[in-house]
């Protein structure tokens, strides 16, 4: 490029400048996006508050119609067994700790009949499912942890446990607040003790009332002639505990 050429394009810069006698913060476009940017700078954090609030009433209305329909069937389950009705009805796994709930199980007022299939059971519901777990089922959500609770007979309810592992010291540490030994899984409980034991809740879907006697529960900061606490082992706690004992020798 020669010089003529560059003299040439430099002029026609400084015509077109020159030419351009509006300054940006002059420009009604300018204002207008200058206005945009600053309403949604203010709106979008409103929003978000807004979004994060509507969510957090719903949640909240959720866990309080779950509340009301828990406390309901809790309250059908204590009736139908102080009347001696026939009863099935569906409840979660944790209600077995429920001190109400308890009290019918340990008295052989209230019992787990058969099992859901993977311990979960679909229920047709208004609400989104959002289970982890593939299983999902239009117009249903999946519910994990769910047990028939009865007072009708069923045959499982007689089946005798087969018990095969012996009874080591080691093996089943005694807990620091009560006395009994630590059984952390149900097919462990040794066939050669006869004290009391600490089982899962799990148990209780084996449980033989001819063959185990229910002595209490370790579930709850609570401490009576039914529920002795929590179950500690050298200062640690250990999950919920329900007390039995072998019948016989």
């Amino acid at each position: 490029m020669n010089e003529e050429t560059m003299i040439e394009l430099t002029k026609d810069a400084v015509q077109t400048v020159a030419e351009h006698k509006e300054a940006f913060y002059q420009s009604a476009e300018f204002w207008v996006g200058a206005v945009f940017v600053v309403v949604v700078g203010l709106l979008v954090p409103s929003a978000i508050k807004l979004i994060k609030k509507l969510t957090n009433d719903r949640i909240s209305r959720i866990k309080e119609e779950l509340h009301e329909a828990e406390n309901l069937k809790l309250d059908a389950q204590k009736l139908y067994a102080e009347y001696e009705k026939k009863f099935i009805i569906i409840g979660h796994q944790n209600a077995i700790t429920y001190r109400d709930i308890f009290k019918l199980i340990k008295e052989n007022k209230l019992w787990l009949g058969f099992g859901f299939k993977g311990n979960a059971g679909h229920f047709i519901s208004k609400y989104q499912d959002y289970a982890a777990a593939r299983n999902h089922k239009e117009g249903m959500v999946r519910v994990s942890g769910v047990n028939w609770f009865t007072n009708l007979e069923i045959s499982k309810r007689h089946e005798k446990l087969i018990l095969y592992k012996k009874y080591i010291p080691e093996e089943y540490p005694k807990y620091d607040n009560y006395d009994a030994i630590n059984v952390d899984k149900t097919a462990d409980i040794p066939c050669d003790y006869n004290g009391i034991m600490g089982v899962p809740i799990t148990f209780l879907d084996k449980y033989n009332p001819e063959q185990f006697e229910i002595i209490g529960s370790m579930a709850s900061t609570t401490v009576d002639t039914i529920s002795k606490g929590y179950p500690f082992i050298n200062g640690e706690r250990k999950y919920a505990r329900i007390l039995i004992r072998k019948r016989g020798k």
